[in-house]
């Protein structure tokens, strides 16, 4: 609930409702409440060997801030299974299994947003390749329209047409010929 900021790393952030932060060991980091809406935050910290490499392993390293994760409940639980007790073995796997879902639903969300804008990309693309049907297509006015490099420009409307952009530019000014062709007297 409400907003603040968080500088981490070098990086502001601004926070809102539903935000997710995940500070990692050795990072700088420094959050503070909005003066106006001040949020409340629900942490904790947990330390085992293979949290760094889970982290990596679904994609969450390195990624502090995830926008829009209701985790609240869940937090709230882990919270208050940790005030029970907070020395007690027996909590460990109740504790592990929600901080579990947490994580897999932060990376869940995180590449269903990172797959929104690559979507995205991929219709910038088409969207210019469209315009090319008349002229000349240009991968290097492209990349620079679209403040990509030419690596990503073909592996991101590969991955979403199924074929490069030259055969797209292509095979869209050979159903153009046909139409034409078969309608008119050019």
């Amino acid at each position: 609930r409400g907003s603040g900021d968080l500088d981490y790393n070098g990086i502001h952030y601004d926070l809102q409702p539903s935000d997710a932060v995940l500070i990692e060991p050795g990072s700088r980091s420094c959050y503070k409440a909005s003066a106006d809406d001040p949020f409340e935050l629900i942490w904790a910290n947990f330390f085992c060997d293979y949290m760094d490499s889970y982290l990596s392993g679904i994609g969450l390293k390195g990624t502090p801030v995830i926008r829009g994760v209701d985790c609240e409940r869940k937090m709230r639980d882990i919270v208050s299974l940790a005030m029970q007790d907070p020395n007690n073995d027996h909590l460990c796997f109740p504790v592990m299994r929600l901080v579990d879902e947490i994580l897999l639903t932060l990376a869940e969300t995180l590449h269903f947003e990172k797959q929104r804008a690559a979507s995205h990309l991929a219709h910038a693309i088409k969207d210019l390749l469209d315009a090319c049907v008349y002229k000349r297509f240009d991968v290097n006015e492209a990349t620079e329209k679209l403040h990509i490099s030419k690596s990503s420009l073909y592996r991101e409307f590969a991955r979403f047409y199924n074929t490069s952009p030259h055969q797209y530019v292509l095979q869209r000014k050979i159903d153009l010929a046909k139409t034409l062709l078969l309608r008119t007297d050019v």
